[in-house]
Parts: C-alpha cells; structure tokens; sequence
C-alpha cells in the first residue's frame, strides 16, 4: 500500500514538470499608454525564448475578455477606446508558439488616472496691444468632452516676446475659452502657447503661436499720432498760405502810382483843412476864369442838343467848329475845376 503511494507522488511530480517545460515565458514589462483616454498596451519579448513567437491581447467588458489582438507579431496592441472614461478596466496579454502558450500577464487601466490629456488647439488674433486667444479642448477617443471626465477643467497660457524666450510670462487657473492677454511691448512680435490642466492632472502644451508680422506693427497710439500729425501739416500750411494772402493784401508791396498818390495826398490834406479852417478866397483872376468857362460851358451844351438832328440840307456843317471847340472845353474840365 505504501509503495503505491510512492508510485502515484512520483507520477504526480512528472506530470507537472512536464506541462511547466512545456508552457513559454510571459511576456515582459506589460504596460498601458493612453492618450485622450486611449489605451496602448505595450510588452516585451520574454527571456529565453524563440523568435517565432505571436501574442494574444484581450480586454474585459461587462465580465467577458474580448479579444483585441489576436496571434499578431507586434509588441503592442491599440485597445482602442475604452468604454468610459470614468471606471478601471482589466487588460491581458499572452505569448503563444504553435500549442504552448504562456500565461496571461494582466494589467488594471483607469483612464481618467492613467490618461495623457494633449494639447488645446489655438485661434490666436495678435492686435496692437493685446493678443486675443480661443482655445478648443482636445477630442477624447471615448467620444465624450472633457468635463464630462473632470470635474474641473482650467487652462494655463504662457506668452513671451519673440526675441526674449526665456522672459515667458504665465497666466494660471483660467476658466474661460477666449482670454485677452495685455502686451507688455507693443509692437514686438509675440509667441503664445497653451495647455489645458483637468483637475489634478496636466496637459501637454500646444506648438507656440507666433506672430510673424509683429516687427513691422506699430503701436496703437503712435498710429493715432501719427495719423493726426498727417492731418496737422496740410492745415498748418493753409493757415499759413491765408495769412500771407491776407498780409500781401493788406500791406501790399506794389507802389501806387506818382499821380495818384500825389491826387490821394492833395485830396487827404484837403479834407484835414476844411475840418480845421475855411477855404481862401479865390482871386479876381480866378474868378474871371470860371466865369468864363461856365458861359461857354452853357453855350456847348446848347450848340451839341442842336447838333443831334440835320439841316434842311441834309448836313451837319454850321455847329461843327462850335462843337470842336466844345469838345475841347470838355477834355479840360478837370483843370479848370482846380484852379
């Protein structure tokens, strides 16, 4: 009875040693890298083994393994996206070469831990003092926006001038999507850069945004002054050309005539001495003068009305020399009237 006993251990002892020579390693550092909530599992070729080996990756939902990856040669295996984001999900892998296998290697995911959240995409505006930003959330391979995984959700920007990167200047804990940023320099070009932080978690930083045509921009109020300056110069030179039309004009530098001034004098000095005294007596030589012109004056107006018609031998001739004459005295009125 005892001997048989032996028999049977012995067997026992065999069997087992022979189905463990027969099983193959398990594969190596199994892990899971998971972007905006996609799961990667990833592994190593196991020691000791041979070069034809494939492998078999499964993952659970709702208390069955589904089979992901199956009998493939890649050390890696896109899980795709998980059910949810929220929850903890089981992941396995196996190495098999023909009927041998190894035993599955396991792996627990919780994807809103375990998760890399990427970069937001950015809508940047650059203005003469100030950058307006626009930020929109990375897409999630769970199909779901990102608060319904987190309950808080800020984002971090970092700003900085083209030619200084390592004066970046941070702003922290923003809530809102768009956000106005006040430049410090003006008129220098700017980069910008964003990242959005879940609660407890940090993303990736996007590309840095630069603004190319910053070097040429000029300030706001240096183009306000600048335009007002172009409007100054054309108003000063008008006022300046009226007032010199307006001087010329009043001051101008053209000489009057000798006569006329000599007229203008005469005339002026004459007016002060008739409010100041009375004119003088006119000779008796003077007198006779005027007489005698005012008589003949007389007589020329009555010979000219007659002159208007003919005779009655149709012409003109008995006033002629008359009117000559009186044409004459006409031409000469001024002088006599200053005498």
């Amino acid at each position: 009875m005892a001997a048989r006993i032996r028999v049977l251990i012995v067997a026992a002892s065999l069997l087992r040693f022979t189905e463990a020579s027969s099983q193959l390693p398990k594969p190596d550092n199994v892990t899971v890298v998971s972007f905006n909530m996609g799961a990667v599992l990833t592994w190593d070729i196991p020691e000791y083994s041979t070069s034809n080996l494939t492998y078999t990756a499964q993952m659970r939902v709702l208390d069955e393994f589904q089979t992901v990856c199956n009998h493939t040669g890649d050390r890696h295996c896109d899980m795709g996206p998980v059910p949810s984001c929220l929850g903890v999900f089981l992941l396995r892998v196996r190495a098999e070469a023909g009927t041998m296998k190894s035993c599955w290697v396991k792996v627990l995911h919780k994807p809103s831990e375990d998760t890399v959240i990427g970069a937001p995409t950015l809508q940047v505006e650059f203005k003469a003092e100030e950058v307006e930003v626009v930020m929109a959330d990375p897409v999630l391979r769970v199909l779901r926006p990102l608060t319904d995984c987190y309950s808080k959700v800020s984002y971090v920007l970092q700003y900085w001038r083209k030619d200084r990167p390592d004066h970046v200047l941070e702003k922290k804990g923003v809530a809102d999507k768009r956000v106005r940023l006040r430049l410090n320099d003006p008129g220098n070009s700017y980069c910008i850069q964003a990242r959005v932080d879940p609660y407890g978690r940090e993303g990736l930083f996007s590309e840095p945004v630069c603004d190319q045509s910053g070097d040429n921009k000029l300030p706001g109020r240096l183009v306000v002054g600048l335009a007002l300056a172009s409007l100054a110069l054309p108003l000063s030179l008008l006022v300046g050309w009226l007032t010199y039309k307006a001087n010329r004009f009043l001051n101008p530098k053209t000489a009057l005539p000798s006569l006329l001034q000599k007229h203008l004098s005469q005339a002026n000095a004459t007016t002060i001495d008739s409010t100041n005294q009375r004119a003088p007596a006119l000779t008796q030589e003077q007198s006779e003068k005027i007489s005698l012109f005012y008589e003949e004056h007389s007589i020329c107006e009555v010979v000219l009305k007659q002159d208007q018609g003919c005779d009655d031998n149709g012409s003109k001739g008995e006033g002629e020399g008359l009117k000559s004459y009186c044409n004459f005295l006409e031409l000469n009125h001024w002088s006599y009237s200053n005498l």
